[in-house]
């Protein structure tokens, strides 16, 4: 035995702490919590949630990662359109990091590059993907249908404002039933009133207008 009374390194062991310390800076994916959003970079600033490990055994202790400013967030894009929604602090994305250091590629516009730093899948290198929720948090998926609209607040609270795409139809949520609902109302009240000319006839053309409305609006409603 050494004086500290620990056995003596073995080659395995060696090679074992040589690899983990390399693989130790050497990241993949991570999610992480939003710091900023600048809309007109489309960047944000996160810090990743997972602690990193460092060393083994008895020496093992867990660093927090540092916050990653000016982080590219991607959105779905293509074919010359973008889907796109504001972050605000307290969202979570999902981080990916590069297999080569990105930073030519971002200069020069996204042309083909040779990195000159050798970096590889490091913390400068992250990516960051929109739309990661919270574990257990509220906004999951519908079982049905493809939806567009306002998350709820919480868990288990009702839907936000939204537009839904599914197997019955298209369907509007939230405040926009009630609206339907009453500017049907206003229609019937208006189709009572007549509209007349100067002569005291009824113009058919006020009363045709109104009932085509009506009919549109009873159409929206179905679609709910």
């Amino acid at each position: 035995m050494r004086p500290d009374d620990r056995p003596a390194p073995t080659l395995e062991g060696v090679l074992r702490d040589l690899m983990g310390s390399e693989l130790g800076d050497l990241h993949v994916g991570l999610p992480a919590r939003v710091e900023s959003f600048d809309s007109g970079k489309g960047t944000c600033d996160a810090r990743p949630v997972l602690r990193h490990r460092v060393g083994r055994g008895e020496d093992e202790t867990a660093e927090r990662l540092p916050v990653l400013r000016d982080v590219p967030v991607l959105y779905p894009r293509g074919g010359g359109f973008l889907l796109s929604w504001p972050l605000q602090a307290g969202d979570y994305v999902w981080l990916t990091f590069a297999d080569a250091s990105l930073d030519e590629w971002a200069r020069q516009g996204g042309s083909d590059v040779t990195p000159s730093a050798t970096r590889q899948h490091d913390l400068a290198d992250a990516v960051a993907y929109a739309g990661l929720g919270a574990p257990g948090g509220a906004g999951a998926a519908s079982s049905t249908d493809m939806v567009f609209g306002v998350a709820p607040a919480a868990s288990g609270s009702p839907p936000g404002r939204c537009f839904r795409v599914g197997p019955a139809g298209m369907r509007v949520g939230d405040e926009t039933d009630d609206f339907l609902a009453a500017m049907y109302d206003a229609l019937t009240v208006l189709q009572t009133v007549p509209a007349v000319l100067v002569a005291g006839v009824v113009n058919p053309a006020y009363a045709a207008a109104l009932a085509l409305l009506q009919a549109q609006v009873a159409n929206l409603s179905a679609l709910r």
